[in-house]
């Protein structure tokens, strides 16, 4: 087996590799892969419940409700956010006077404002 690996990707060989011998050889008998043994090999590991009808009901209402829950406070953020959003927007502008540039000089030159250190965005 691992020389069908080692064709079929000869690159994973490195040349600090050393070849060494099994203890033993993998024997798989054929009846096992014979008949009625394969289906019984194959498959999950765990069983799974057969589920009734209402049962499957009952599972998606639920995870239905966890999911609407979950939509619910995400809705809250988002909506708390906005508010924030629209509340720094206001502070921003004097008056409530939105788009509408004031110039404190009259003769066509801007006045520079130095930002303070008692700014709350930071």
């Amino acid at each position: 087996m691992c020389n069908v690996i080692l064709e079929q990707h000869p690159d994973i060989l490195r040349s600090t590799d050393v070849p060494c011998k099994r203890k033993g050889k993998l024997n798989i008998k054929q009846r096992l892969l014979a008949g009625t043994n394969i289906a019984a090999c194959v498959g999950s590991s765990v069983q799974a419940g057969v589920l009734s009808r209402k049962q499957m009901i009952a599972d998606l209402t639920e995870a239905s409700r966890a999911l609407e829950a979950r939509k619910l406070k995400i809705d809250r953020v988002i909506e708390a956010l906005k508010a924030e959003e629209a509340a720094e927007a206001a502070e921003g502008e004097p008056d409530g006077q939105e788009g509408v540039e004031t110039s404190g000089s009259d003769d066509g030159t801007e006045d520079m404002v130095e930002d303070s250190d008692e700014s709350s965005s930071v």
